[in-house]
């Protein structure tokens, strides 16, 4: 019996290693490159390119070859100060270059001879980054946009509709998939129906559910630094899907401690009124809150981030105006039946709690270690089992859903 399981380890290890794009994950980190050159144009060989996160201080650094060409990667999407130097040259400084989630960016620089010691300081000017390499229709979602804008139900993959070509999944699941589905919002591209098209990565991780085809539960808003949405013409790297990509970067420490703690109310008092309620009622009360922070644990080299997110909801079901309109003829059909009535007067319940932890090590110039734990537990108290309202209590069913993930990679 241990030689078998032997055996099955073996075989398994032997799969994941013929199918790269489920084992190593998709990519997340960003890829810096360009060409150094001097007054003249010419190329300049071995120049020392350096760049350096600002939030962490972890740098990465090369040399340019005899065409003058450097490339560093895969690099943490953040904020960087490029250095340049070579011998005969002033040392040419390039500050506020972002880096996004999947970005393959393009920076040449040009050097000036040395004449006097003074350093070349670029500021200020909102470098522009371009990608030639790429032919993707994708768009980055940042940070900015992820904690500014307004959004309904603090479900931060909804800004995937900001997006050309994606729209909200019409799509309804019957079966014996229905009752397993997750409460996440449903993201269609290019017309395709949104199960088994799509693929959602977290830090480059599978994120989707294998049974529908849909995103997991989880994380939190505050959680996630930013995504990018590839649409279109992406390359073979990601694979497998026909519809669209999203790949979502969790948020990391830095050398300066940060928290956040936040609270949101609604409630039917501030609400407008639902006209598909039960006449009578009409019930909403949610609430919403956490915290998050994060720092160093040793400055420059140990960092960590945590996150936590709660919710409790409660309201009255939505049902179309068949059932509202007909509800005694109904109710007086299932007693001739011996069934028992349908009572529209129950609350259907959204509760959850979200938590996270990430730590990011810089174990060398070389090295660095990444993990990440997320955890997700959905609690859904009479969710109906036919979308679109058009079933009746009877219908309900309670629906618990809870989600784990750990994550690990060392480069």
């Amino acid at each position: 019996m241990r030689y078998r399981i032997r055996e099955y380890l073996i075989l398994l290890a032997m799969c994941g290693s013929m199918i790269p794009g489920l084992a190593r994950g998709q990519t997340v980190g960003a890829e810096l490159s360009g060409t150094v050159r001097d007054p003249a144009g010419a190329v300049v060989a071995g120049a020392r390119v350096e760049a350096r996160n600002v939030k962490t201080n972890r740098t990465a650094e090369t040399t340019t070859n005899e065409s003058g060409f450097y490339r560093l990667g895969p690099l943490q999407p953040g904020r960087y100060e490029l250095t340049i130097e070579a011998e005969g040259f002033q040392p040419l400084v390039i500050k506020d270059v972002v880096l996004t989630v999947g970005q393959t960016a393009t920076l040449d620089a040009t050097l000036r001879v040395e004449a006097l010691t003074e350093e070349i300081e670029v500021r200020d000017t909102g470098v522009a980054l371009v990608e030639p390499t790429k032919t993707e229709l994708s768009e980055v979602i940042d940070e900015v946009r992820i904690t500014e804008l307004p959004i309904n139900g603090r479900q931060f993959i909804d800004f995937a509709l900001l997006t050309p070509s994606t729209v909200v999944g019409k799509g309804i699941s019957f079966g014996a998939s229905s009752p397993l589905l997750e409460d996440v919002p449903r993201l269609a591209f290019g017309g395709l129906f949104e199960q088994h098209t799509n693929f959602i990565g977290l830090d480059g991780g599978d994120h989707t559910v294998s049974l529908n085809g849909l995103q997991h539960i989880g994380p939190s808003q505050d959680a996630v630094k930013e995504f990018r949405v590839l649409s279109s013409t992406y390359s073979l790297e990601y694979g497998r899907v026909m519809g669209g990509i999203v790949n979502i970067i969790t948020k990391s420490g830095g050398n300066d401690v940060h928290g956040t703690v936040y609270y949101y109310l609604r409630n039917d008092a501030l609400d407008a009124k639902n006209i598909l309620s039960a006449p009578g009622f009409d019930v909403l009360r949610q609430h919403q809150f956490g915290a998050s922070v994060g720092g160093p644990i040793v400055k420059d080299r140990f960092f960590y981030f945590g996150n936590y997110e709660g919710q409790r909801r409660a309201e009255s079901p939505q049902y179309n105006s068949f059932i509202l309109d007909n509800i005694e003829a109904i109710n007086r059909a299932k007693a001739s039946l011996g069934l028992g009535p349908e009572i529209l007067q129950q609350l259907q319940t959204k509760n959850y709690d979200y938590f996270l932890i990430r730590n990011d090590a810089q174990l060398s110039p070389e090295h660095a270690l990444f993990t990440r734990y997320s955890f997700a537990d959905q609690r859904n108290g009479n969710f109906p089992s036919v979308p679109g309202g058009i079933g009746g209590p009877s219908t309900f069913r309670q629906n618990d859903v809870r989600s784990q993930s750990l994550m690990v990679n060392l480069t």
